[in-house]
Order: structure tokens, then C-alpha cells, then sequence
């Protein structure tokens, strides 16, 4: 198969991530992304679904808001460079 022509998305890392980050941080995923992430950056309207298993699934936040997260990303973790 050539590279590029098939999208295969599997659900196992980032539910084996988030076993790893509660039992690192003692607390829940979302709870700790808010405390270390999204407060930080006045990201408020934000929603992360879970299933009856209490396994994350989609996360659902503004445009303006995803922008942040990538701004970001992009100067390696800091936020309003100077």
C-alpha cells in the first residue's frame, strides 16, 4: 500500500496515556489538562466526552481555542513569548 492512502486511527494509546497520567498524577485526565493546560491559556469552553468505562473520547473546543494549543506547540511548549 502505497503511504498516504489509508487512515488507520487506533483508540489503545491514548487510553493506555491516560491509565498512565492519572496513576502518575493522581488524578483524572481532564481535571489535571485543565489545572496544567487549559486555565493557563483561558481555555474555557471546553468538553471531553467519556464512556461508561470512564475512557476519554472526543474533545470538543473552539477554534480560537484548538489555535492556542498549536501556538503553542509551535514555540515548544511556551506560551506568550516575549
Amino acid at each position: 500500500m502505497q503511504s498516504g492512502t489509508r487512515f488507520s486511527y487506533c483508540n489503545g494509546v491514548p487510553h493506555i496515556l491516560q491509565f498512565i497520567l492519572e496513576k502518575v498524577t493522581g488524578e483524572d485526565v481532564f481535571s489535571y489538562c485543565k489545572k496544567v493546560i487549559f486555565d493557563p491559556l483561558d481555555i474555557s469552553e471546553v468538553s471531553w466526552d467519556k464512556d461508561d468505562n470512564g475512557l476519554l473520547g472526543s474533545i470538543e473546543m473552539t477554534p480560537l481555542d484548538m489555535a492556542k494549543i498549536g501556538y503553542m506547540y509551535l514555540n515548544k511548549g511556551v506560551w506568550k513569548c516575549e
